[in-house]
């Protein structure tokens, strides 16, 4: 995410405009943690520095380190996940795919080092129409559908994979429509 620095007290960096990186480790059994880099750096690995927690005084602490870093919130089985502002509930929206709770779950957090809220499910494959319309319900379950990849009839399928279309977002001030789209496996 492009940020300006002026709006964004707390980087590294006070002017110009910045880089707020969100990345997890392994995949799907790891938390999100927040790095940092001035935008005309891009291109210069060295510049990145890395969220390390918080100061007596509230504000952020960075490290070149990446060893340094350390998790946004406990959740360590976050899979593909996006993040945007939204300018309407003056918020930070991640989205991510993780179990508990299943589903395509999201927090916000008025800055992006947080504090992020505990998580919410913004998808649930049974209670949205996901199972049985476009994602497949295990036929040693219950035949429900025939969605399935080939041969794969007796495996459930899944989602995963939420991205924001940040620019799309509507809203008034403490409202908002957010638009995303999500992969599926089984069939994929």
């Amino acid at each position: 995410n492009k940020v300006n620095l002026r709006d964004w007290p707390g980087f590294p960096q006070a002017d110009g405009e910045g880089l707020a990186f969100f990345g997890s480790d392994s995949y799907r059994a790891s938390d999100v943690r927040l790095a940092f880099q001035p935008a005309s750096a891009i291109e210069d690995v060295s510049t990145l520095q890395y969220f390390t927690g918080l100061d007596a005084a509230g504000n952020p602490l960075w490290s070149p380190n990446e060893l340094d870093a350390i998790a946004l919130f406990d959740q360590p089985c976050v899979g593909e996940f996006s993040v945007a502002w939204n300018k309407f509930i003056r918020r930070w929206v991640m989205l991510y795919n993780c179990d508990p709770p299943r589903g395509i779950n999201f927090r916000t957090a008025r800055q992006p080092w947080g504090p992020w809220t505990q998580p919410q499910v913004l998808f649930e494959p049974w209670d949205d129409l996901g199972y049985a319309h476009f994602m497949h319900a295990n036929w040693t379950f219950r035949n429900l559908d025939a969605v399935h990849n080939p041969g794969r009839q007796n495996e459930w399928g899944g989602e995963y994979g939420p991205y924001m279309f940040k620019e799309l977002a509507s809203g008034t001030d403490n409202h908002t429509t957010i638009y995303f789209t999500l992969s599926s496996w089984n069939p994929y």
